[in-house]
């Protein structure tokens, strides 16, 4: 299970005061501006704009208050003179839809906003297990770029960090001779079917065996390669310098 963890002084000033100067000049922009009030149209883009990087809490704190704005902004005969520029809708409902629809679309904003952060902690979880896997593990796109490893293949594999930059699938674990029959497996092995066999692999010399999984079916496709001395997972990896 995922541990809770605090958010960052750094995060939490971030979020509670850039959306209120985001609002403010929204605001200020509605007076400025020789324009009928651009604010529903402006403030369903911050939200739209939040929803990638506030957390799910925060989001509905904000869209509540953004809609209150709104909702002020466009009913309050004296705010809708000032913030209007004088100038009259062309019919008394018009008011009220704009409300009405950007109160839906803060909705969305909020749903989105917690379908992406359901998608991080999934992504978090994901990688907690596989970093207390007792194997060396390998994730990598269908180009064969490594894109993470757990901390047991780091060891293994002399790298620097957990998400190592532009290194090959192919460059580390299959020698020029055998490079062409290896890329041809692998590519197999993230368009096709998943099978139980190992994938022959060699690192500096030494012979490894890959066992795959695929990690997505959609876009972008990965796959899961755990390393092994044995054709048969169970055995503890050496660890080699």
């Amino acid at each position: 299970m995922l541990r809770y963890r605090k958010p960052s002084p750094q995060r939490l000033l971030a979020e509670a005061t850039l959306p209120l100067l985001y609002v403010l000049m929204m605001m200020a922009g509605d007076v400025l501006l020789p324009l009928p009030t651009i604010s529903p149209v402006v403030g369903v883009i911050g939200l739209l704009i939040m929803a990638f990087y506030v957390r799910p809490t925060m989001m509905i704190f904000w869209s509540i208050v953004y809609s209150i704005t709104i909702a002020l902004t466009l009913l309050h005969p004296s705010l809708s003179l000032l913030l209007n520029n004088g100038i009259h809708p062309s019919h008394p409902f018009i008011p009220y839809v704009r409300v009405v629809t950007f109160i839906v679309s803060a909705a969305l904003a909020d749903g989105l906003c917690i379908f992406l952060n359901r998608l991080r902690v999934m992504f978090l979880e994901e990688r907690e297990i596989i970093n207390r896997f007792p194997l060396p593990v390998v994730i990598s796109d269908a180009n064969g770029k490594i894109q993470y490893v757990n901390q047991l293949a780091v060891s293994l594999l002399d790298f620097d960090s957990q998400t190592p930059a532009a290194r090959s699938y192919f460059d580390l674990f299959s020698p020029v001779e055998k490079r062409g029959t290896t890329i041809a497996e692998y590519l197999r092995r993230v368009e096709l079917e998943n099978t139980t066999d190992p994938i022959s692999l060699e690192f500096r010399g030494k012979p490894l065996f890959g066992h795959t999984q695929k990690m997505s079916v959609g876009s972008p496709k990965l796959l899961l390669t755990i390393l092994t001395d044995s054709e048969k997972i169970g055995l503890p990896m050496k660890i080699v310098a």
